[in-house]
């Protein structure tokens, strides 16, 4: 099996929210971190098949979306 890891910088704030989704946008994974004690979160897609999945951080009620292709 391959690795299949992101790493995502976060910074030094205090609430953090996490969701995985699929290339339809359905929501597989939601992670709520009141406190990070690291300012990098790894996520393991090592479970999930070959496809587009989107990362959505939310930081301070900012939202951003990473795009993770699975190969």
């Amino acid at each position: 099996t391959s690795l299949r890891k992101v790493n995502l910088f976060l910074g030094t704030t205090e609430k953090h929210q996490i969701a995985v989704l699929d290339a339809l946008g359905k929501k597989l994974e939601n992670i709520s971190l009141n406190s990070v004690t690291a300012e990098t979160v790894e996520l393991d897609f090592g479970n999930n098949a070959v496809g587009v999945y989107y990362v959505q951080v939310s930081i301070d009620g900012k939202v951003s979306t990473h795009k993770v292709v699975l190969l």
